[in-house]
Parts: structure tokens; sequence; C-alpha cells
């Protein structure tokens, strides 16, 4: 069948109507694409903002979380080896004492300020955090566990005053043992030292039998009111007779670092001593 040239028109003009309803759509489509993307894009960018930021946020917290349990760590630790050496003080002052510590200990102390001058006229006293609201009087004993460390010299009503055994006008009536810890070998007296943390036991005849050795132990022996006796002092350092005289030059170091305590315990032992020297009068 022969096509004529009117029909052939007829196809060629369809073919462009159809060529031109696909553009048509395609570019609309485009153009509404593009319209939709400029609308969608801010909330797309938005959204990734809030995923980052919430990220950012829970990281943090996180870190802050880290940060808080490990803080809660330190203080149980510090808490735990508080209560270990309290544990510990109290165990010695039953043990090597032989006192309950909840009858002869009024209070547990916190160090608040040092004083202390060097030289020949070294003194070394602390002030404390405890005073006549604790129950705490002059002449009462300071403690680290069952060793003697000062003596209460001054009392106010929230703090008080300890004197160490190191401070020049401290006196304590001491007995040296000898290195086994058993057997008395000599008495005298301790004092403060011009050397820091250091005291001289002075008084100590010298007589044939006697040989002061270092490492020799020197304890309290009772003599005072307030001191119960064997209450360990401080261990020998130096040891020497001295020329002038028939006395013993002796150095002593506390068994602790008076210079650097930071806890005490106050003790008051007046009742226990006038209660034993009341039976020692009886029995006599």
């Amino acid at each position: 069948m022969m096509m004529t040239p009117y029909r052939r028109q007829i196809l060629v003009a369809a073919a462009l109507a159809l060529l031109s309803v696909l553009l048509m759509v395609t570019g609309l489509t485009a153009a509404v694409t593009r319209s939709l993307g400029s609308v969608f894009d801010p909330w797309r960018a938005e959204r990734m903002a809030e995923g980052l930021d919430n990220s950012s946020d829970e990281g943090h917290k996180e870190e802050q979380t880290i940060q808080a349990v490990s803080v809660a760590n330190h203080r149980l630790k510090a808490i735990n080896a508080d209560l270990r050496q309290r544990l510990a003080e109290y165990e010695a002052i039953a043990g090597e004492g032989g006192q309950d510590p909840q009858t002869v200990v009024v209070a547990r102390v916190q160090v608040v300020s040092q004083s202390s001058r060097e030289g020949q006229e070294r003194s070394a006293v602390i002030d404390v955090d405890g005073g006549a609201l604790d129950h705490v009087k002059l002449g009462m004993v300071a403690m680290v566990g069952w060793c003697l460390v000062g003596q209460v010299a001054g009392e106010g009503t929230y703090r008080s005053t300890i004197r160490l055994i190191t401070d020049k006008d401290s006196r304590v009536p001491a007995t040296l043992f000898a290195a086994d810890r058993e057997r008395p070998v000599a008495e005298g007296v301790l004092a403060g030292s011009s050397k820091p943390d250091h005291c001289r036991l002075l008084y100590v005849e010298d007589h044939p039998d006697l040989e002061v050795e270092l490492g020799m132990q020197v304890y309290t022996s009772g003599l005072a009111g307030h001191f119960l006796p064997h209450m360990p002092l401080g261990v020998v350092t130096e040891a020497q007779r001295q020329v002038s005289s028939d006395m013993w030059s002796i150095e002593v170091r506390p068994h602790y670092r008076l210079s650097t305590i930071t806890n005490l315990l106050i003790a008051d032992f007046e009742k226990h001593t006038d209660t034993t020297q009341t039976e020692d009068r009886e029995q006599e």
C-alpha cells in the first residue's frame, strides 16, 4: 500500500507531538526533583547535624561518667585506707597496750597547723581540730596507735595544741631496753633535740655493765602520771660515752616522722593510773 504525502505529514506531526510531550514530562520531572531537593536538603542536613550532636553528647556524657567513677574509686580507696589505719591503731592499743580503746581514747583529731623553730631552741608544736567540746583536756596523751608522740599543752573550745616529744620543752620519763625489747638496761628522760624529728635520752648514767647500742628501744617508764609504762617512743640512732662526765649521749629517732603526721588519737590514762596507784597502796 502506497503512503500518500498527506498521510506521511500526519505521521510526522504525530511523532513530533509525542517527542514534545516526552520532553515536557522529562523537564518537569527534573524540575520537581530539583524543587523537592531544595526543600528536603536542609531537613537532611539538620537531621545529620542532630545525629552528630547526639553522638558528641553521648561521648561527652560517657567521659564524664568515667571521670566520676574514677573520682569515687579514689575516694573509696582513701576511706578504706583510713579505716584500715584506724583498725590497726585500735588493735595496737588493745594488743601492745592492753587497753580498751573505747575506754581510753577520747578523740581522733586531725592536724590543722604546725609551728616549729630550728636550732638549739627548737620547738615542735601542732594544733589539732579537737578541743574542750570533744572532751580534750590539758595533759592528755597524743598517740599514733600505741606510740606516744606528744601531750596536750593548750586547750581551746574547738582546737588544742599538742607539744610533740621532739619539742625542746618536752620531758618524758623513759626506759632503755635491749634490742630484744625484753630486758631494761637503763633509765632516763626523753627530751627534744636540735635535730629535726629526733630526741635525746638524758641522764643515762654509765656503769661497767652498760653498753648502749644502735637499735635499742626506748619506752615510757610510767613514772609520770599521764603516761602508762611501756609506750613506744623511738629507737637509738647514736650513742657514745661523754668524756667530761659519767653520762651517755644518746640520740633517739621517734617511730614516726612527727613533722608529717596528719592524724592523732587523744587518750586519757589518768583514771587508769589513779586506779593502779590506789590498788598499789592498798596492797602495801
